[in-house]
């Protein structure tokens, strides 16, 4: 053989070497192939997202999120989503908030609206038309504390607010809040500058407690058509002034 038929056959015999290097790598193990074999399952999450909506306002479990459009009894609508862990009864007391001041505020309210450069954010609010940042009314379900109370008077003084409960009765809840409001006054707080206590003297809001029956939901909702009519004979009310002093009230004989 010439010098040059040898170094073909070398080469030759190196790629076979190579190939059977390739062809006879062991496999990945199986572990590896079980982790990256196997697809999401559209028709899963295809599936939960078609249960999500099975549930309506009423009947909705806390471990679940649903979403809800809504309509209030003047016929608008207003989209509400029920975070898993949050109760029914949260989302229906928004709702029901909302419904009651559709007609008061017509084209101005909003759910969970974020407030520009505010560490708050209202479960309901309404808003002047004329001036977004100027706030009109107010509205939270469930606990408020006296923290959260105090910077929010102390921003928006000339506002309406609505504080909702669920099933309570408010002749054992109105004196110690009115007492809070009391004692919330600029003569009696501390930390309060003068500029605060002239915005306070300003204050022409008032404060209203509500509070919901347990039966809400069969009272005012009505599933087949998402549509929430409040009848507030069945609701207990107290209105008072940002001083503390009752206004308006349909549960303390008065």
């Amino acid at each position: 053989l010439t010098m040059k038929e040898l170094s073909e056959n070398g080469r030759a015999s190196a790629e076979r070497r190579r190939i059977s290097n390739i062809v006879s790598f062991p496999p990945l193990r199986r572990r590896f192939c079980r982790a990256r074999s196997i697809p999401p399952d559209a028709g899963v999450a295809r599936e939960k997202a078609e249960t999500r909506q099975t549930f309506n306002l009423a009947n909705a479990p806390k471990n679940i999120a649903c979403d809800w459009l809504l309509r209030s009894g003047t016929g608008q609508t207003m989209a509400f989503h029920k975070r898993k862990g949050e109760s029914r009864e949260h989302v229906l007391m928004k709702a029901m908030m909302w419904s009651m001041k559709d007609g008061q505020y017509p084209g101005t309210l909003f759910v969970e609206h974020n407030l520009e450069n505010y560490k708050y954010t209202p479960d309901c609010i309404a808003l002047d038309p004329k001036c977004p940042s100027t706030v009109r009314w107010w509205g939270e379900a469930g606990g408020l504390s006296s923290a959260k109370w105090l910077a929010i008077v102390k921003e928006y003084p000339e506002a309406d607010f609505t504080f909702a409960k669920w099933g309570v009765n408010l002749k054992g809840v109105y004196p110690n809040f009115a007492k809070l409001l009391r004692e919330q006054s600029p003569k009696k707080r501390r930390g309060w500058t003068q500029r605060d206590k002239g915005s306070a003297n300003k204050a022409c809001g008032t404060v209203e407690l509500l509070s919901f029956p347990t039966d809400a939901a069969q009272l005012f909702f009505f599933p087949d058509t998402q549509e929430l009519v409040i009848d507030g004979s069945k609701i207990q009310r107290i209105v008072m002034s940002h001083s503390g002093d009752i206004i308006e009230s349909n549960c303390l004989g008065q």
